[in-house]
């Protein structure tokens, strides 16, 4: 599925990363609780530096979850694969293709959402990253 969106000033592509064919570069990727999902996450990395501009920001948002789960996908009763990894492992696949980690940060329930002492733990967290270029 593509779904493009076009305005004077943003041009917004929905698709997965590892089949996108292009020659365009872009000044921003962005990926929101879907990396997870990801086997091959060495590939989708080498893809979206190879797709970003030089200085280009790659924005990584994941949850927190350590063990596999199985995802029903629309209540089909059709599953995803769950491939999860650590900020600092998100970290290290970023590094090695050239990526300059900016800013880490974790996700929290609001205060007023919290209802046990395990709400109080980080939920998930985001990683924003600079293309450098160079790959490492």
């Amino acid at each position: 599925m593509v779904q493009e969106t076009k305005n004077k000033s943003l041009n917004a592509i929905v698709n997965n990363v590892l089949y996108y064919q292009t020659k365009t570069k872009f000044d921003i990727i962005t990926s929101i609780l879907a990396f997870n999902y990801i086997k091959e996450k060495k590939k989708a990395f080498s893809k979206i530096a190879a797709l970003l501009k030089e200085k280009g920001i790659f924005i990584l948002s994941e949850c927190c979850h350590k063990k596999d789960v199985i995802v029903p996908i629309d209540g089909t009763g059709i599953y995803a694969d769950y491939y999860p990894l650590s900020k600092k492992e998100y970290c290290k696949y970023l590094k090695a293709e050239g990526f300059n980690i900016k800013v880490i940060k974790d996700l929290y329930y609001k205060k007023e959402y919290r209802q046990t002492k395990e709400d109080e733990k980080s939920i998930g967290f985001l990683i924003k990253a600079i293309n450098s270029g160079k790959r490492n």
